[in-house]
């Protein structure tokens, strides 16, 4: 075999394989263009995914802030409202008692 004989095989085998890939190319168009799209499509979708997760614990942190907060607000006006019915009861035997009610700053004692 001569030089040129291998060079033409090896050209021809090369232009052969080139020409393969091309009609592969053109017959796989569609198909790679589904999985490129369907990939973009799974990227997309994992950032949502991330973004819903972190929007839950967000809420989840909110309402939890939101719940503490109720209870002490809760809490004081329980507080409140006892400390006023004390203030009542004591109001109310004061003068079942005939004792005088002594308003601060205003001492009745000439």
């Amino acid at each position: 075999m001569d030089m040129m004989t291998i060079v033409s095989t090896v050209a021809s085998l090369i232009g052969t394989l080139s020409l393969w890939e091309m009609v592969k190319y053109f017959i796989n168009r569609k198909t790679n263009k589904r999985k490129e799209e369907a990939e973009a499509d799974n990227a997309e979708f994992a950032v949502l995914r991330e973004m819903i997760t972190f929007l839950q614990e967000q809420l989840k942190d909110k309402e939890e802030r939101f719940a503490d907060q109720t209870a002490r607000l809760r809490k004081t006006q329980d507080e409140n409202f006892n400390l006023l019915r004390e203030k009542a009861m004591l109001e109310l035997s004061l003068e079942k008692n005939g004792g005088n009610r002594i308003d601060e700053g205003n001492n009745h004692e000439n």
